[in-house]
């Protein structure tokens, strides 16, 4: 099963300006989070707290202050 992965209009704009080594990087948790869906879990994804259908990715890779 896939689950959809909808970004914020922000974050897409955010994602674009990234270095590309970054951008790979949420690209590929985006990937994963997409192919497992909230089964994820940590360290890769949460949730947000009091939304019960939105989730957060994270990354390893320490990211620049671009």
């Amino acid at each position: 099963m896939s689950w959809a992965v909808v970004l914020h209009p922000d974050a897409r704009a955010e994602l674009a300006r990234l270095p590309p080594q970054e951008r790979a990087a949420v690209l590929n948790a985006l990937e994963k989070l997409q192919e497992i869906g909230p089964d994820l879990g940590a360290p890769h994804s949460s949730a947000v707290q009091g939304a019960a259908t939105r989730w957060k990715v994270s990354v390893a890779a320490p990211l620049s202050s671009h």
